[in-house]
């Protein structure tokens, strides 16, 4: 039997080699397609030599946020004018699935402040407010919100939503699109917890002093077990028309925590809803456990030990 050929984009990238051609290589047939390799999303005739006998298309190649181009006008080439040349040339090459790396970005994650040194709750006009919470599939895209402060955050979080918008709209029953919707890729380590215990000690004090760590680190992460399970399962799985998913290991019992940085949207203990995914994943045959957290390093004693004696030598002499 011919094995499934997968156009990876972005195929040189950290999440391609890591965790992407580990996952798949053994089962699909992997055609790199990036910039290292001499492909380019910008011109037509590279993508239309690629995409010749593809079944499947595992789109990752990107500008990353926010802080990743000066300039909406560079996002808007390569994230969404290079994404809806992918895709359109994709169905007019019979490709059948289309698996789009989106990002929480395209709810207007990154907007929710106007700079990644930024304190304080989460609230104004030019930031983009949940309008509930958890955020799930449903929930409105930054497209939706009106005067947000102009910055990385904000133009990376369009394109995505952009990109997803056109290709929803090209999704019928022979060309389905696939949008999954990452926060960062990685894994919960110790450092991961310490991050989530600083959180928490803001909410004890009152003080909402972590506004970056919040942005990027109550949402959860998106291991490498999810995304290859993921994976495995969109391309699996009989699909059609356009689907989305939330990807993360989304952290709860955070209720103080979000009350702090969202006083005014009605409180939730966590921030974003996976039950679509996990009820995927389980369909499909891919049932994923979540990590379970490690504990906290404990702290040397020995130079602790050696500071008391220093202090001691010093008061003798």
């Amino acid at each position: 039997m011919r094995r499934k050929t997968v156009l990876l984009t972005g195929s040189e990238g950290l999440i391609a080699t890591t965790i992407i051609k580990p996952a798949l290589s053994d089962t699909y047939h992997l055609i790199g397609f990036d910039l290292k390799l001499g492909d380019d999303l910008g011109d037509q005739d590279s993508i239309a030599e690629k995409i010749k006998g593809i079944d499947y298309v595992i789109h990752t190649a990107a500008i990353r946020g926010p802080l990743g181009a000066p300039s909406p006008e560079a996002y808007d080439a390569v994230n969404f004018q290079g994404t809806c040349r992918l895709l359109r040339l994709a169905k007019e090459a019979g490709v059948r699935k289309f698996i789009f790396f989106s990002s929480l970005a395209r709810y207007g994650v990154d907007s929710w402040m106007r700079n990644r040194e930024e304190t304080g709750p989460i609230t104004g006009e030019d930031v983009a407010v949940p309008r509930y919470l958890p955020i799930d599939e449903d929930h409105p895209s930054i497209l939706e919100y009106k005067n947000l402060f102009e910055w990385g955050g904000k133009w990376y979080g369009e394109s995505k939503a952009r990109a997803e918008r056109e290709g929803e709209a090209l999704a019928d029953e022979r060309f389905t699109f696939i949008s999954l919707r990452l926060t960062g890729a990685g894994e919960k380590t110790s450092k991961w917890v310490r991050r989530l215990l600083q959180l928490r000690d803001d909410a004890r004090r009152g003080e909402p002093r972590s506004r970056k760590l919040f942005v990027y680190g109550a949402g959860g992460v998106a291991t490498a077990g999810l995304l290859r399970n993921t994976l495995r399962a969109s391309l699996q799985a009989e699909l059609e028309g356009a689907q989305a998913f939330n990807v993360t290991e989304a952290e709860t019992g955070l209720t103080d925590v979000v009350r702090l940085y969202f006083p005014e949207t009605p409180v939730a203990d966590c921030l974003f809803g996976t039950q679509k995914l996990l009820v995927f994943l389980n369909k499909s045959g891919f049932a994923y456990e979540p990590t379970t957290l490690p504990p906290l390093p404990q702290p040397r004693r020995w130079p602790m030990l050696a500071a008391r004696l220093r202090g001691v030598l010093g008061q003798s002499t």
